[in-house]
């Protein structure tokens, strides 16, 4: 069943997604090429392919180390988590201090100057008071 690498990666497979309910468990877990890893466990046989690993991985025991990775493991994700976090803030942060940006706010703020008076012009009150009033006469005409 289990062969050679047929490439020099090697995947970590959860069995049981992890979407579906599957947890990092040490029964959970198998490695697999990364040939075997699509064919096997991502392709149209991939539920036939569940029962036997399921069976493979419960042949052994549990080591001892394996709090000790799980601990590690769940320090990483958290780790991974914040530094996509400060990534994100200070990637959006560039932005806003680009001058691409800054031309974008510049020219709405221009086309809401010069549209304000032209629409208070028409109808006789802003914009903002336009599109409240649109929005209560459509949900009025839903209630009725």
């Amino acid at each position: 069943m289990l062969s050679l690498p047929r490439s020099g990666k090697l995947h970590v497979h959860h069995i049981l997604r992890r979407g579906l309910g599957g947890t990092d468990d040490y029964q959970n877990l198998i490695v697999l090429c990364q040939g075997c890893h699509l064919v096997k466990a991502q392709g149209i046989e991939a539920q036939k392919y569940k029962a036997i690993f399921f069976e493979y991985t419960a042949q052994f025991a549990v080591p001892e180390f394996w709090p000790q990775v799980m601990e590690r493991s769940a320090h990483d994700r958290r780790k991974i988590a914040a530094l996509k976090r400060k990534t994100s803030k200070s990637r959006y942060q560039k932005i806003k201090e680009s001058d691409r940006f800054k031309k974008y706010q510049e020219k709405q703020r221009a086309w809401r100057k010069k549209r304000k008076p032209e629409h208070r012009e028409k109808y006789g009150y802003s914009y903002v008071t336009y599109r409240r009033r649109l929005i209560l006469a459509g949900r009025a005409k839903q209630a009725a």
